[in-house]
């Protein structure tokens, strides 16, 4: 396959389809059904998750099937903090003893991590150019009954309009 890999529907229609291609009627349709967090991520990939889990769900874009590469996105998130902090407490550099400067390990770290974050956020949505073109914002507590789904509520307004 080449090119820029398809946008799933639900970002298309929460976008309002700005590409006005006809939507993928026959595009899997996974069990919406959130994953449970897995037991492996550290505890702050873990925070990260119960933190956006329930709001990519309540947009049906977090469905049983998401569950390993969301859980990548937050892995990578902890590890950008974690080598953020590393540098930020003992610099970009190292001394060798010959005295050459040396780059910390923990940079390519960084940048790793940054390219990973990059590169599975924007399979959800994530990244700040997918979200500018989202005509929603996430709400403050997807628990909350009074919330209406605004990926229904999208639904909804296509077909009051047809």
């Amino acid at each position: 396959m080449r090119g820029r890999p398809p946008k799933p529907t639900p970002l298309k229609i929460l976008a309002g389809n700005p590409g006005r291609r006809p939507l993928n009627t026959a595009e899997p349709k996974p069990d919406p059904t959130p994953p449970a967090c897995p037991a492996w991520l550290d505890e702050s990939a873990r925070r990260i998750w119960r933190k956006l889990a329930p709001k990519l769900s309540r947009l049906g874009l977090f469905t049983s099937v998401d569950g390993e590469t969301f859980a990548a996105y937050c892995q990578a998130c902890a590890e950008l903090a974690w080598a953020t902090r590393k540098l930020k407490k003992e610099g970009r550099t190292l001394k060798l003893k010959s005295g050459y400067l040396q780059q910390h390990p923990a940079v390519s770290m960084q940048r790793s991590a940054m390219h990973a974050v990059r590169q599975l956020g924007s399979l959800f949505g994530l990244d700040p150019s997918s979200r500018g073109r989202l005509e929603i914002e996430f709400g403050d507590d997807p628990n909350d009954p009074e919330e209406v789904d605004p990926l229904q509520e999208i639904l909804n307004r296509g077909k009051a309009q047809a």
